[in-house]
C-alpha cells in the first residue's frame, strides 16, 4: 500500500483482501485462532495519550508504528483503531493521510474540531460530521483525525475565545467529541505536541491510559521528571472538571534504545524512580525507524523490512509480550474492552 513512496516496495495482497480471504475462513468454518474482536454493548472504547513535553521521545513514530500493529496483526482480533493527531506540525497525519493539505477542508481537522470551526448543515448530526473528520488510511480498520498547517493556531485561538466567554470548558472538548464516536472504535491513540497546552490538556483528560516515552539519556530523562513533576498540577485542575484517573498505572515507555551502558544506567534510575511503571520491552534504535521516518510510514508498511527487522519485532513484542510487568500494554487494553470498566486504579501514588 505505500507503493508510491518506495516503489521497490510490492505486496501480493492488499490488507482490505486479506480480512476478506479471513472472513471467508471463518464463515467456512475453517478452524483458526485469528478472529475478529467482539464487543458487546458493556465493552468501552479506550483511549491511550501519548505524551511527554520533551521533543525527540519518538512520541510520534511510536504511536504509528504501534497503532498499524495493533491494527493488523490477527492476534489483536482485528481492532478499530482511530488515531488523534493533536500536534500541530502533523508528521503523523503525513503518514497516514499524506493528502489532507489538498483537500480544502472537506472534513474538518483536529483543530477545527477542537474550536467548534465547522459547519453543521441541514439535515446533518454533529455526530456525522465528527465521524467523518476520521479519515480513512490504507489500513481498513485504522482511521485518522489529522491536524492541518493552520491547526499551529488553536493555542492562541483557544485562549481568545476563552477570554471571551465564548469557551466554557476548555479541558474536556475532545473528551466529549471522542464520546461521540467511542461506539466507531476499540481503541483510539491520541498524539500530543511537545507542550503543555490545551490540546495536551485535552488529551490527558479524555484517555483512560497514558504512556510516556522517554530516551534513555540523561538530558531526555531530567526533562521528562522536570515534566512529571507537574503532573499532579495537571491532575488537580482536570479532577475539578470531572477527571476519574487511568484504568491503569502510568507507563513509561524506553524508545530510541542502543543497548549501551549509558543507557541501561538512566534505565535503572527510571525503574528505580517510578517502580513497575517502566514496561519491560523497549522500542530499540535503528536504520529501520530511519528510514520509515524519511518515508512516511512504520515499520508494518514496508515488506522489505518487514522480512528481516529486529524494530518491528521489538514494537510487536511491546505490545503483544507478557512481560514481569503483567504484559505489553495491549494486555491491558484487551483486559479493559473485555470487562466493564471500573477505575480500580484512580490518579497513581506517585503522582499526588
Amino acid at each position: 500500500p505505500y507503493d508510491r513512496y518506495l516503489p521497490e516496495t510490492k505486496f501480493s495482497i492488499t490488507i482490505d483482501e486479506f480480512y476478506k480471504l479471513q472472513d471467508a475462513l471463518i464463515k467456512a468454518k475453517v478452524k483458526s485462532r485469528f478472529k475478529p474482536l467482539s464487543r458487546t454493548k458493556n465493552h468501552k472504547c479506550q483511549v491511550l495519550a501519548v505524551a511527554n513535553q520533551k521533543g525527540g521521545t519518538g512520541k510520534t513514530a511510536s504511536t504509528g508504528n504501534i497503532a498499524s500493529c495493533l491494527a493488523t496483526d490477527p492476534t489483536f482480533g482485528r481492532m478499530r483503531i482511530g488515531l488523534v493527531d493533536a500536534d500541530p506540525q502533523g508528521t503523523l497525519s503525513m503518514y497516514y493521510a499524506p493528502h489532507r493539505s489538498s483537500e480544502s477542508h472537506e472534513t474538518p481537522s483536529f483543530g477545527d474540531l477542537m474550536l467548534n470551526d465547522f459547519t453543521i448543515n441541514d439535515g446533518q448530526q454533529r455526530k456525522e460530521i465528527i465521524s467523518k473528520a476520521f479519515r480513512n488510511t490504507t489500513i481498513p480498520n485504522l482511521r485518522i483525525l489529522p491536524a492541518m498547517f493552520t491547526d499551529r493556531q488553536v493555542e492562541a485561538a483557544m485562549h481568545t475565545k476563552i477570554a471571551k466567554g465564548e469557551i466554557q470548558e476548555p479541558y474536556t472538548i475532545l473528551k466529549d467529541l471522542l464520546e461521540e464516536v467511542s461506539d466507531e472504535f476499540d481503541l483510539i491513540i491520541i498524539d500530543t505536541p511537545p507542550s503543555l497546552s490545551y490540546p495536551v490538556y485535552n488529551a490527558l483528560m479524555a484517555a483512560s491510559s497514558l504512556i510516556i516515552p522517554v530516551s534513555p539519556a540523561e538530558n531526555d530523562y531530567d526533562a521528562t521528571l522536570n515534566w512529571v513533576t507537574q503532573l499532579p498540577t495537571v491532575f488537580e485542575t482536570l479532577t475539578a472538571v470531572g477527571f476519574e484517573g487511568y484504568l491503569d498505572d502510568i507507563k513509561f515507555l524506553i524508545t530510541n534504545y542502543d543497548g549501551k551502558n549509558a543507557a541501561n544506567d538512566v534505565i535503572d534510575d527510571l525503574c528505580y524512580t517510578f517502580n513497575g511503571s517502566v514496561l519491560d520491552n523497549k522500542i530499540n534504535t535503528s536504520e529501520a525507524v530511519r528510514v520509515c521516518a524519511r518515508n512516511l510510514c512504520t515499520v508494518f508498511d514496508i515488506s522489505s523490512i518487514l522480512s528481516n527487522s529486529k524494530t518491528a519485532s521489538s514494537v510487536k513484542g511491546l505490545v503483544d509480550n507478557q512481560t514481569s510487568n503483567g504484559g505489553g500494554f495491549s494486555a491491558h487494553i484487551l483486559a479493559y474492552l473485555l470487562l466493564p470498566p471500573s477505575y480500580s486504579s484512580l490518579i497513581p501514588s506517585e503522582f499526588l
